[in-house]
Protein backbone atom coordinates (compact mmCIF):
# COMPACT_ATOMS: atom_id res chain seq x y z
CA UNK A 1 0.00 0.00 0.00
CA UNK A 2 2.84 2.41 0.79
CA UNK A 3 4.42 1.80 -2.64
CA UNK A 4 1.01 2.40 -4.24
CA UNK A 5 0.75 5.77 -2.50
CA UNK A 6 4.25 6.87 -3.53
CA UNK A 7 3.70 5.83 -7.17
CA UNK A 8 0.48 7.80 -7.57
CA UNK A 9 1.87 10.82 -5.72
CA UNK A 10 4.76 10.93 -8.20
CA UNK A 11 2.34 11.03 -11.16
CA UNK A 12 0.79 14.25 -9.86
CA UNK A 13 3.90 15.95 -8.49
CA UNK A 14 6.46 15.51 -11.24
CA UNK A 15 5.27 18.55 -13.27
CA UNK A 16 4.61 20.85 -10.33
CA UNK A 17 6.83 23.92 -10.16
CA UNK A 18 8.69 24.19 -6.85
CA UNK A 19 7.46 26.85 -4.44
CA UNK A 20 10.51 29.07 -4.10
CA UNK A 21 11.30 32.74 -4.19
CA UNK A 22 12.73 32.73 -7.75
CA UNK A 23 9.89 30.76 -9.34
CA UNK A 24 7.14 32.98 -10.76
CA UNK A 25 5.05 29.99 -11.94
CA UNK A 26 4.53 28.52 -8.48
CA UNK A 27 0.77 29.07 -8.82
CA UNK A 28 0.37 28.71 -12.56
CA UNK A 29 -2.64 26.88 -13.97
CA UNK A 30 -0.55 23.78 -14.66
CA UNK A 31 0.98 23.79 -11.20
CA UNK A 32 -2.38 24.31 -9.47
CA UNK A 33 -3.89 21.43 -11.42
CA UNK A 34 -1.01 19.25 -10.28
CA UNK A 35 -1.56 20.26 -6.65
CA UNK A 36 -5.29 19.60 -6.96
CA UNK A 37 -4.65 16.13 -8.34
CA UNK A 38 -2.15 15.33 -5.61
CA UNK A 39 -4.31 16.56 -2.74
CA UNK A 40 -7.40 14.87 -4.20
CA UNK A 41 -5.40 11.67 -3.87
CA UNK A 42 -4.54 12.63 -0.28
CA UNK A 43 -8.25 13.07 0.53
CA UNK A 44 -9.09 9.66 -0.96
CA UNK A 45 -6.28 7.97 0.97
CA UNK A 46 -7.35 9.83 4.13
CA UNK A 47 -10.83 8.34 3.98
CA UNK A 48 -9.48 4.89 3.14
CA UNK A 49 -6.96 5.05 5.97
CA UNK A 50 -9.78 5.62 8.46
CA UNK A 51 -11.03 2.15 7.59
CA UNK A 52 -7.78 0.19 7.56
CA UNK A 53 -4.33 0.27 9.17
CA UNK A 54 -2.35 -1.24 6.31
CA UNK A 55 1.07 0.35 5.77
CA UNK A 56 3.10 2.87 7.76
CA UNK A 57 2.45 5.76 5.38
CA UNK A 58 -1.19 4.76 5.02
CA UNK A 59 -1.80 5.04 8.76
CA UNK A 60 -0.29 8.52 8.74
CA UNK A 61 -3.12 9.83 6.56
CA UNK A 62 -5.86 9.32 9.15
CA UNK A 63 -5.70 12.92 10.44
CA UNK A 64 -4.57 15.00 7.45
CA UNK A 65 -7.79 15.26 5.45
CA UNK A 66 -8.57 18.82 6.52
CA UNK A 67 -5.07 19.96 5.51
CA UNK A 68 -5.58 18.66 1.98
CA UNK A 69 -9.02 20.29 1.77
CA UNK A 70 -7.49 23.56 3.00
CA UNK A 71 -5.34 23.62 -0.14
CA UNK A 72 -8.47 23.38 -2.32
CA UNK A 73 -10.05 26.29 -0.48
CA UNK A 74 -6.90 28.39 -0.85
CA UNK A 75 -6.53 27.69 -4.57
CA UNK A 76 -10.23 28.46 -5.14
CA UNK A 77 -10.05 31.79 -3.31
CA UNK A 78 -6.79 32.68 -5.05
CA UNK A 79 -8.04 31.76 -8.53
CA UNK A 80 -11.38 33.53 -8.23
CA UNK A 81 -9.86 36.72 -6.87
CA UNK A 82 -7.14 36.76 -9.51
CA UNK A 83 -9.72 36.45 -12.30
CA UNK A 84 -11.85 39.15 -10.69
CA UNK A 85 -8.86 41.50 -10.57
CA UNK A 86 -7.86 40.83 -14.19
CA UNK A 87 -11.37 40.97 -15.69
CA UNK A 88 -13.70 43.78 -14.64
CA UNK A 89 -16.63 41.91 -16.22
CA UNK A 90 -15.91 38.61 -14.50
CA UNK A 91 -18.99 38.95 -12.28
CA UNK A 92 -21.28 38.99 -15.32
CA UNK A 93 -20.47 35.41 -16.33
CA UNK A 94 -19.41 34.03 -12.96
CA UNK A 95 -22.77 32.67 -11.80
CA UNK A 96 -23.57 30.98 -15.12
CA UNK A 97 -20.14 29.46 -15.67
CA UNK A 98 -18.88 28.66 -12.17
CA UNK A 99 -21.90 27.43 -10.16
CA UNK A 100 -23.14 24.78 -12.67
CA UNK A 101 -19.69 23.15 -12.87
CA UNK A 102 -20.04 22.27 -9.18
CA UNK A 103 -23.81 22.03 -8.73
CA UNK A 104 -24.68 19.72 -11.64
CA UNK A 105 -22.07 17.05 -10.81
CA UNK A 106 -23.24 17.20 -7.18
CA UNK A 107 -26.85 16.63 -8.24
CA UNK A 108 -25.68 13.68 -10.34
CA UNK A 109 -23.67 12.06 -7.55
CA UNK A 110 -26.56 12.63 -5.12
CA UNK A 111 -28.82 10.80 -7.57
CA UNK A 112 -26.33 7.92 -7.69
CA UNK A 113 -26.37 7.72 -3.90
CA UNK A 114 -30.17 7.92 -3.94
CA UNK A 115 -30.24 4.89 -6.25
CA UNK A 116 -27.84 2.97 -4.02
CA UNK A 117 -29.95 3.72 -0.96
CA UNK A 118 -33.12 2.78 -2.87
CA UNK A 119 -31.60 -0.57 -3.84
CA UNK A 120 -30.84 -1.07 -0.15
CA UNK A 121 -34.46 -0.42 0.79
CA UNK A 122 -34.29 3.26 1.81
CA UNK A 123 -36.05 5.69 -0.50
CA UNK A 124 -35.38 9.38 0.14
CA UNK A 125 -37.78 12.12 -0.93
CA UNK A 126 -36.60 15.55 -2.08
CA UNK A 127 -37.45 16.95 1.33
CA UNK A 128 -35.46 14.15 3.00
CA UNK A 129 -32.41 15.04 0.92
CA UNK A 130 -32.78 18.74 1.70
CA UNK A 131 -33.30 18.14 5.42
CA UNK A 132 -30.27 15.83 5.49
CA UNK A 133 -28.14 18.67 4.08
CA UNK A 134 -29.52 21.10 6.67
CA UNK A 135 -28.54 18.60 9.37
CA UNK A 136 -25.00 18.43 8.00
CA UNK A 137 -25.44 14.81 6.97
CA UNK A 138 -26.02 14.78 3.18
CA UNK A 139 -26.92 11.38 1.70
CA UNK A 140 -23.90 11.67 -0.62
CA UNK A 141 -21.12 10.65 1.75
CA UNK A 142 -18.29 13.19 2.26
CA UNK A 143 -20.06 15.75 0.06
CA UNK A 144 -19.90 18.48 2.70
CA UNK A 145 -17.02 20.09 0.79
CA UNK A 146 -19.20 20.62 -2.29
CA UNK A 147 -21.88 22.33 -0.21
CA UNK A 148 -19.24 24.45 1.48
CA UNK A 149 -17.57 25.53 -1.75
CA UNK A 150 -20.96 26.33 -3.30
CA UNK A 151 -21.70 28.59 -0.35
CA UNK A 152 -18.30 30.26 -0.78
CA UNK A 153 -18.89 30.72 -4.53
CA UNK A 154 -22.25 32.34 -3.87
CA UNK A 155 -20.74 34.64 -1.25
CA UNK A 156 -17.95 35.60 -3.66
CA UNK A 157 -20.48 36.37 -6.38
CA UNK A 158 -22.50 38.58 -4.03
CA UNK A 159 -19.33 40.35 -2.88
CA UNK A 160 -18.36 41.09 -6.48
CA UNK A 161 -21.79 42.58 -7.09
CA UNK A 162 -21.81 44.60 -3.85
CA UNK A 163 -18.21 45.79 -3.54
CA UNK A 164 -17.54 46.23 -7.28
CA UNK A 165 -13.75 46.64 -7.65
CA UNK A 166 -12.96 47.57 -4.03
CA UNK A 167 -10.65 44.71 -3.13
CA UNK A 168 -10.30 45.55 0.55
CA UNK A 169 -14.07 45.35 0.96
CA UNK A 170 -13.95 42.00 -0.85
CA UNK A 171 -11.48 40.71 1.72
CA UNK A 172 -13.46 42.04 4.66
CA UNK A 173 -16.65 40.60 3.21
CA UNK A 174 -15.05 37.18 2.70
CA UNK A 175 -13.77 37.22 6.29
CA UNK A 176 -17.23 38.20 7.57
CA UNK A 177 -18.83 35.38 5.62
CA UNK A 178 -16.38 32.91 7.19
CA UNK A 179 -17.37 34.09 10.68
CA UNK A 180 -21.06 33.72 9.78
CA UNK A 181 -20.38 30.27 8.33
CA UNK A 182 -18.61 29.12 11.51
CA UNK A 183 -21.46 30.39 13.67
CA UNK A 184 -24.01 28.71 11.42
CA UNK A 185 -22.15 25.39 11.54
CA UNK A 186 -21.91 25.63 15.32
CA UNK A 187 -25.60 26.50 15.57
CA UNK A 188 -26.54 23.49 13.44
CA UNK A 189 -24.09 21.23 15.34
CA UNK A 190 -22.23 20.34 12.15
CA UNK A 191 -18.98 18.40 12.36
CA UNK A 192 -15.84 20.51 12.83
CA UNK A 193 -14.69 19.56 9.31
CA UNK A 194 -17.44 21.78 7.89
CA UNK A 195 -15.57 24.95 8.83
CA UNK A 196 -12.09 24.17 10.19
CA UNK A 197 -10.36 24.83 6.85
CA UNK A 198 -12.68 27.11 4.87
CA UNK A 199 -10.90 30.25 6.14
CA UNK A 200 -8.20 29.35 3.61
CA UNK A 201 -10.58 30.60 0.93
CA UNK A 202 -10.28 34.09 2.42
CA UNK A 203 -6.52 33.57 2.71
CA UNK A 204 -6.43 32.82 -1.01
CA UNK A 205 -8.34 36.02 -1.72
CA UNK A 206 -5.85 38.00 0.38
CA UNK A 207 -2.89 36.31 -1.29
CA UNK A 208 -4.14 37.10 -4.80
CA UNK A 209 -4.79 40.74 -3.85
CA UNK A 210 -1.37 41.37 -2.31
CA UNK A 211 0.67 38.64 -4.00
CA UNK A 212 3.41 40.89 -5.37
CA UNK A 213 3.89 42.60 -2.02
CA UNK A 214 3.88 39.29 -0.15
CA UNK A 215 6.41 37.72 -2.51
CA UNK A 216 8.61 40.82 -2.42
CA UNK A 217 8.58 40.85 1.37
CA UNK A 218 9.29 37.11 1.51
CA UNK A 219 12.23 37.45 -0.87
CA UNK A 220 13.69 40.29 1.17
CA UNK A 221 13.18 38.61 4.56
CA UNK A 222 13.19 34.94 3.64
CA UNK A 223 15.28 33.81 6.60
CA UNK A 224 13.09 35.56 9.16
CA UNK A 225 9.87 34.44 7.49
CA UNK A 226 11.09 30.84 7.59
CA UNK A 227 12.19 31.14 11.21
CA UNK A 228 8.75 32.53 12.11
CA UNK A 229 6.69 30.04 10.14
CA UNK A 230 8.30 26.85 11.44
CA UNK A 231 7.48 27.38 15.15
CA UNK A 232 4.12 28.94 14.26
CA UNK A 233 3.21 25.83 12.29
CA UNK A 234 4.28 23.53 15.12
CA UNK A 235 2.27 25.55 17.64
CA UNK A 236 -0.83 25.37 15.44
CA UNK A 237 -0.46 21.60 15.13
CA UNK A 238 -0.05 21.21 18.89
CA UNK A 239 -3.12 23.36 19.53
CA UNK A 240 -5.08 21.36 16.99
CA UNK A 241 -4.17 18.05 18.63
CA UNK A 242 -4.95 19.52 22.05
CA UNK A 243 -8.42 20.65 20.95
CA UNK A 244 -9.26 17.49 18.99
CA UNK A 245 -7.75 15.15 21.59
Amino acid sequence: MDLFILAFAFLFLWKIKPIKATNEAYLSVETCQGWRGFFALVVIIHHLSQRTADGFLFRGFTSVGYLAVAVFFFLSGYGLMLKHMLDENYHKTFFVKRIPTVLFPYILITFVYWCLHAFGGTVYSFSDIFIAILKGEPIATYSWYVINILALYLSFYLLMKITKRHHMWMILGAALFYVIWVLLCAKRSFGIWWCCASHLFTTGVIWATYEKKIISFTQSHFKWVLISLVPATLICFLLDFAVSG
